[in-house]
């Protein structure tokens, strides 16, 4: 059985959709887990996060993010609704998170400095010769429900 161009140009489309969908999957998962690895290899050299405060590197966003996860017990971070718009070797995908960070110990017992917050990561995504990497970050925090720790 032969694949015509058209059916090809479809497969390949949705090989891209599910490796950048996978991209930020990854890069929760990568989070909760506390594998900064996995999070750095989720964006490129040069990417940059804007966030709700300012706009920083990526690392020095990670060392960040590294020192505020370790005050929780727990992370979880849940990506729902996406969209993603391809354009060739770059895309734009538009991510709903609700990030779970506990305090308290087990997950989940209640405590004033446990946080939930909801928002969307805006990203500008590349295809590398590693695969698809976030390049740039816009975040959006719509909500949040708990103490919002300082940094």
């Amino acid at each position: 059985m032969s694949v015509t161009p058209t059916e090809r140009e479809l497969l390949t489309e949705l090989r891209d959709r599910d490796e950048i969908s996978r991209l930020i999957l990854t890069y929760a998962h990568g989070l909760d887990t506390g594998d900064w690895d996995t999070v750095r290899g989720c964006f490129t050299d040069d990417a940059v996060i804007e966030g709700s405060v300012d706009t920083l590197p990526i690392d020095d966003v990670l060392a960040r993010s590294n020192r505020l996860t370790g005050t929780y017990a727990a992370n979880m971070h849940v990506v729902g609704n996406q969209m993603i718009d391809l354009d060739g070797d770059i895309a734009w995908v538009h991510s709903y998170v609700v990030a779970y960070h506990w305090k308290a110990t087990p997950a989940g017992t209640d405590d004033p400095d446990n946080l939930i917050a909801g928002g969307r990561y805006h990203d500008t995504v590349r295809r590398t010769e590693s695969g698809w990497r976030i390049s740039h970050r816009q975040v959006s925090r719509d909500w949040n429900v708990g103490r919002q720790p300082t940094m």
